[in-house]
């Protein structure tokens, strides 16, 4: 197989992070959020609480600005384990990004830094 070489040192640090998140807190309830047909909140906040949402998003935001490869990242160990479901990148990568881009800035404010912490209340007005 080629080498890789797209990763730095820092990006294969947080892949090494990313999977024990995974090996901790997604592993062991994915089957039962498969069977009931969504994730638990308390995963989501976990992940925003150690930087995994958003990550790509400016600082002003929530986020911290990172390249697009960490979230790469994520979809690379997020597929090869098998966690379709879990969202994250939906989350990180569609939806703040459209918020981003075309929300007002009132909007950006109330929702994108929530995001990046999954601190928002269910249903958002």
């Amino acid at each position: 197989m080629i080498e890789r070489t797209l990763f730095s040192p820092e990006h294969q640090a947080f892949r090494d992070s990313f999977r024990r998140f995974m090996a901790a807190e997604i592993a062991p309830h994915h089957a039962a959020w498969e069977e009931q047909g969504y994730v638990d909140k308390p995963v989501w906040v976990k992940a925003g609480a150690l930087g995994f949402l958003c990550m790509t998003q400016p600082e002003a935001y929530g986020g911290f600005d990172a390249d697009k490869l960490y979230s790469i990242i994520q979809m690379e160990e997020l597929s090869a384990a098998g966690f379709s479901g879990i969202g994250y990148g939906l989350h990180t990568e569609i939806v703040a990004p459209y918020l981003q881009h075309y929300g007002t800035e009132a909007q950006k404010q109330r929702y994108l830094p929530a995001m990046a912490v999954a601190t928002w209340s269910a249903p958002l007005p």
